[in-house]
């Protein structure tokens, strides 16, 4: 309910920049899905591979595993990254033919590929805590950063200091910057492998 919240929150304030803005937002967004697809399949893999290795008490496999598919996030974010910066009108353009949308949009790109780098990469390790049964510190970072640090940067930086779109899509790269770096810290402390389920 509250990640639903700050998702909409984050939304209504977007909405607010106008029709073009929100379109251009939009777009970006489908954009932005591709990279959240890998993660979730990443994580799925991780999980399983995670939780079989924790289940036949193998903590040494499930360490290598969840950094081998972290790394693996990495590669695909900086690849995907690349490809969408080079590509960017292009990919803007199958959605729209207004010049207005296709510029703005290509700009954002390049806040998506940042975005995407960190967030693959969270999503897979958000997977590995989960698998281990670190399901409440996952929730909480994912509480806080959705539901309280992207709606208030958003509107940080949309209202007082007049950024638009781009200030909103500098507040969703940040929510992914909190949860990637929150859920590294706890995936490094190790105390995940040691949970009883």
């Amino acid at each position: 309910v509250f990640l639903r919240i700050g998702f909409f929150l984050y939304s209504k304030t977007v909405a607010g920049l106008g029709m073009v803005a929100y379109a251009t937002h939009n777009v970006c967004m489908q954009l932005m899905s591709l990279s959240f697809s890998f993660g979730e399949g990443l994580s799925v893999a991780t999980s399983s591979l995670v939780g079989q290795s924790l289940g036949a008490r193998r903590k040494d496999m499930a360490m290598i595993y969840s950094k081998f598919t972290q790394r693996l996030g990495n590669v695909i974010g900086l690849t995907l990254g690349m490809i969408m910066i080079i590509f960017r009108s292009q990919l803007i353009g199958l959605f729209t033919d207004d010049l207005t949308i296709i510029q703005t949009g290509s700009n954002i790109v390049f806040i998506i590929a940042a975005t995407m780098f960190f967030q693959i990469t969270q999503v897979v390790t958000y997977g590995c805590l989960r698998s281990a049964g670190d399901v409440k510190f996952t929730a909480l970072l994912s509480l806080l950063s959705v539901t309280l640090v992207r709606p208030i940067l958003t509107w940080v930086f949309v209202t007082p200091l007049s950024l638009g779109l781009f200030g909103a899509w500098i507040s969703l790269f940040l929510d992914q910057l909190v949860r990637y770096f929150g859920s590294k810290w706890r995936h490094r402390k190790g105390h995940w492998v040691n949970i009883e389920i």
